[in-house]
């Protein structure tokens, strides 16, 4: 038995959904990051979620909080690519915790023909390219993003259309720093912010 489940992604609640052994699961508590996570675990049938808004290191801290036995070992269900060592953090605190990658990122260079036939011939509206990071990697990151251009540009004509640089905006003046390289290596048209509320 699971004390609890862990989900920092709404990929992550989908496809533990589709696993055969979801029903071991379901009726655990889920902690997740995020609004949309949590939203996504109550969608795919999780009872009690609890959200913890931020990143890797607000949801410790919020499990440290609300699971006070630690006898039980916790289920996380994670992409191959993962922000923060939550495994190891809460280990730190004391509890065991099983790591299961349900699902993995396709880098950029590689899409897939099939995703490169239906975004020619019109069948996607649109192809989201996620670069995950922070500025510590910025000169990995610049040249990612560069390549993400090149990629997409050669499976479309004038593509891409449009870029959107996703900024959280409680990080302050580092955010202006961040905007400017991303703009610069990107071409962004515009910034969506998140986190206003909070």
């Amino acid at each position: 038995p699971w004390g609890a489940v862990l989900l920092t992604s709404a990929n992550a609640c989908r496809v533990l959904a589709a696993h055969k052994n979801f029903a071991r699961v379901v009726g655990r508590p889920a902690f997740a990051v995020g609004a949309r996570t949590a939203e996504a675990a109550r969608a795919v049938g999780f009872g009690e979620v609890i959200s913890a808004d931020g990143d890797v290191a607000a949801l410790t801290r919020l499990v440290a909080s609300r699971l006070s036995d630690r006898s039980l070992p916790l289920l996380y269900g994670a992409g191959e690519t993962r922000a923060g060592d939550l495994a190891g953090a809460l280990a730190a605190d004391g509890f065991a915790v099983r790591m299961v990658i349900l699902y993995r990122t396709v880098a950029a260079q590689v899409m897939t023909p099939d995703v490169r036939a239906r975004l020619t011939a019109g069948g996607i509206d649109a192809v989201l390219a996620d670069t995950a990071g922070c500025l510590e990697t910025q000169a990995h990151l610049m040249e990612e993003l560069r390549k993400v251009r090149r990629v997409i540009g050669k499976a479309e004509e004038g593509a891409p259309h449009e870029v959107l640089l996703v900024l959280d905006a409680t990080v302050g003046q580092n955010g202006l720093v961040q905007a400017r390289e991303f703009m610069a290596a990107s071409g962004a048209s515009g910034i969506v912010l998140t986190k206003l509320d909070g």
